[in-house]
């Protein structure tokens, strides 16, 4: 059910995107904080528009579903002045879900939160309550933490395993946070004098993973891998099989993996391409222009795309183009860290298997992919 949950999550977003039905946005379903709705729409506008946090529902689920879903979207209403519930256009017993969650909705009196119904083999969707603004939410969320995959830029697996047992000997955030600077960065970039600054990168990883909390707190399932950890260690096919796992899932790495395989099936490249020079192009491309990073999608990524046949330039124009992303310099940056030989070789995944070829780009390893989803629970569960 998981898988089926993201793909109707996926399209439906793809949907509200491509057809601007809240204005000019962009799709991040990985956002660091706890509740998380399974995507958000986030502005790219010159006029910065209010995030919008959703909530989807399969079809064929039971009623008291679709009323745990509504209480999912309430909940939302913590960080995101509105949120919406989107449900199948089914009948159940008797109740055609969209009729049966309008009223339900209705009785409540909360204008903070929408209702949308999606067509079961289209998965298009229509509004069936517009959701109006709260003035103000009671906490802020960061949004250009928000991704559509997960964020990380240095943490090992072997790190990995160490933090979490770190964070499992106190219930002191501020204590883990200096054990950690101590304990783990201190070993790994023993030239520094700044062990602190490091630690917003991990704690984001952490976070995209959902193995802590915003106070430093192990969750289930983080203390489940720290478990696994523990008895199999950090080389073992136990632990890492579980890490993979949730990378590929609640990390949203699989998103990014078909994304480029799609990619490669259809584009053409040359070279691989180099990150930085290509954002400086992008950012002598915007002085000369004299546009904003919000204008990006309809002025500057024309230009940029026809400018070569690198595969991340390629790859960057498609993410933008579907909506994975609020500008050419946050994608580039991302993929270029997160869908790397050095990601795969720190976090020792098998997603790959081989480096970039020139006009063919990466081999992606789908037989281990493939496998990691179908026992991917039961990676969880190894005890």
């Amino acid at each position: 059910m998981g898988r089926i949950h993201d793909t109707i999550a996926e399209n439906v977003a793809l949907n509200l995107r491509n057809n601007l039905i809240f204005g000019k946005r962009y799709v991040a379903t990985n956002v660091p904080i706890f509740p998380r709705p399974d995507f958000v729409l986030l502005s790219i506008s010159k006029s910065k528009e209010p995030p919008i946090a959703f909530e989807v529902k399969p079809p064929h689920a039971n009623k008291r579903e679709y009323l745990t879903g509504l209480g999912q979207t309430i909940s939302y209403l913590q960080y995101y002045p509105s949120s919406y519930l989107v449900i199948p256009q089914e009948e159940i017993d008797g109740f055609y879900i969209p009729d049966f969650m309008y009223k339900t909705i209705e009785a409540i009196n909360t204008d903070a939160i929408g209702l949308i119904s999606y067509d079961l083999k289209t998965y298009n969707p229509d509004i069936e309550k517009k959701a109006t603004l709260l003035k103000k939410t009671p906490k802020e969320i960061k949004v250009e933490y928000a991704r559509p995959w997960l964020f990380w830029m240095d943490t090992s697996i072997r790190e990995v395993g160490e933090i979490l047992c770190l964070v499992a000997e106190s219930n002191d955030a501020k204590i883990i946070e200096r054990r950690i600077c101590d304990e783990v960065f201190k070993k790994r970039y023993s030239g520094s004098k700044k062990f602190n600054s490091y630690f917003l990168n991990y704690s984001l990883f952490f976070s995209s993973l959902e193995l802590w909390t915003a106070d430093r707190q192990l969750t289930v399932i983080g203390n489940r891998l720290r478990e696994i950890y523990q008895k199999y260690g950090d080389d073992s096919k136990e632990f890492k099989n579980a890490l993979h796992y949730l990378i590929l899932t609640t990390g949203g790495y699989l998103r990014l993996i078909k994304l480029v395989q799609e990619a490669q099936d259809t584009l053409y490249f040359n070279l691989r391409g180099d990150a930085n020079k290509l954002i400086k192009e992008i950012r002598e491309l915007r002085e000369k222009e004299g546009v904003s990073k919000s204008e990006d999608l309809d002025k500057i990524l024309p230009i940029f795309e026809k400018r070569g046949d690198e595969w991340l330039r390629l790859i960057a124009c498609k993410a933008l183009k579907e909506g994975y992303g609020r500008d050419l310099t946050q994608i580039l940056d991302d993929i270029s860290r997160r869908f790397s030989p050095y990601f795969n070789k720190k976090l020792e995944t098998d997603f790959l298997k081989s480096e970039y070829k020139n006009k063919k780009g990466y081999l992606i390893n789908w037989d281990r992919i493939t496998t990691l989803l179908e026992e991917g629970e039961n990676n969880l569960r190894v005890f």
